[in-house]
């Protein structure tokens, strides 16, 4: 560890270490080192369990070899383990074929800043990995420019039942602009997703079912935030994702969407947090009405549509207060401070708030956080809106 001057290493280094069980931040931080001889763990089998950290910071490293783990049949974890090889262009499909009993992928990959190809299947074979797996996995590779078809498996026969999470999986990935459909079909029980392709910058759509089959999602928080060339979201793109809870900053900074789906959280029923949701989505022009219909459970709309400043407003996307209402917000403490502050100022049409003060709760003497919520939005009925809410009126 930390050899900055080892440029070279014997293939028969480790042939009689028969018992060495952890090979972690071995070579860490040798950063002269150019090549990885093809059989250096052979003689070491299955005895093996960590290559935690093992390659991280090997910036001379142009690439890894064919079948270099297939003798470590019993390795868990991979957590970091070319961490920042930022000369390695592509990875070999069938590097991890044999390490079926790895649980982990923790930051494999991190800012691997050369790296352009991933090869189909790469974690085909890994069905025991858990949670945090593929946590920051690729995160800041920033030359990688799609993903192929089966990276995590083809084989649905294979399920992974396991919980396991994707946070930041892809975040920074800022020439990434295609990836397949299935590309997580393969994890029903996968619950993490913040901030799963956040600031990837070159992404301009998302594909039909991607989250079809993680049923059991909790977490979508800046999922797609900063993803400022995405010009359209599915209309199925969270129709599964009915256990979802967490939509915090999800879409914040997509600032070349212009509308969003009907119904785009209709069965996310158990969904409560939209903090910041479409912050700054600079052209977002309209809203799909009953947006937030059936968000039963949502308490927190803290700056959800704040700075949108072209979006003519409309006050259907909640339900509509029926007199002295009883009904949608009852027995829910909300949050709405800055949701719309700054809504529509740039557009030439006015929008229509929706009239959240009528609702119980919302009404005179509220104990709801509702600071700034109207403030400078380009209203008709700005006037009607009280001023404790941020409006003209009293």
């Amino acid at each position: 560890m930390g050899c900055s001057k080892l440029a070279y290493i014997p293939g028969n280094l480790f042939d009689y270490n028969i018992s060495a069980t952890d090979f972690g931040a071995c070579f860490q931080e040798c950063s002269s080192l150019t090549a990885i001889p093809g059989n250096l763990f052979k003689y070491n089998g299955a005895n093996v369990i960590s290559f935690s950290g093992c390659f991280y910071l090997c910036t001379s490293l142009t690439a890894i070899p064919e079948n270099l783990f297939q003798h470590n049949t019993a390795a868990t974890s991979f957590d970091n383990c070319f961490r920042e090889c930022t000369t390695i262009s592509s990875i070999p499909a069938n590097l991890f074929q044999y390490n079926s009993a790895a649980l982990t992928f923790y930051r494999c990959f991190q800012n691997c800043t050369g790296l352009t190809t991933i090869q189909g299947g790469l974690f085909g074979d890994n069905t025991n990995t858990v949670a945090n797996t593929f946590e920051s996995c690729f995160q800041g590779c920033t030359a990688l420019n799609n993903l192929p078809v089966g990276l995590f498996g083809g084989d649905l026969s294979t399920w992974n039942m396991r919980e396991t999470s994707f946070q930041s999986c892809f975040q920074g990935c800022t020439s990434l602009n295609n990836f397949p459909a299935d590309l997580f079909n393969r994890f029903r029980n996968a619950t993490l997703f913040q901030g799963c392709f956040y600031g990837c910058t070159a992404l301009n759509n998302i594909p039909q079912g991607l989250f079809s089959a993680n049923t059991q999602a909790q977490d979508f928080s800046d999922c797609f935030y900063g993803c400022n060339q995405l010009t359209q979201i599915p209309t199925d793109l969270f129709i599964s994702n009915i256990s979802a809870e967490s939509f915090f900053r999800c879409f914040q900074g997509c600032s070349a969407l212009t509308s969003l789906p009907v119904d785009l959280f209709r069965y996310n029923t158990e969904a409560k947090y939209f903090f910041g949701c479409f912050r700054n989505c600079t052209n977002l022009t309209t809203l799909p009405d009953g947006l937030f219909s059936y968000n039963y459970n949502a308490t927190d709309f803290h700056y959800c549509f704040y700075g949108c400043s072209n979006l003519v407003l409309k006050k259907e996307i909640f339900p509509l207060p029926q007199g002295n209402d009883q009904g949608f917000f009852v027995g829910r403490y909300m949050h709405f401070t800055n949701c719309f502050n700054g809504v529509g100022t740039n557009s030439a049409v006015q929008g229509t708030a929706p009239e959240l003060w009528k609702f119980t709760g919302g009404q005179a003497g509220t104990t709801w956080d509702i600071a700034d919520c109207f403030t400078n939005a380009n209203v008709t009925n700005y006037n009607d809106i009280p001023g404790a809410w941020g409006g003209g009126g009293i």
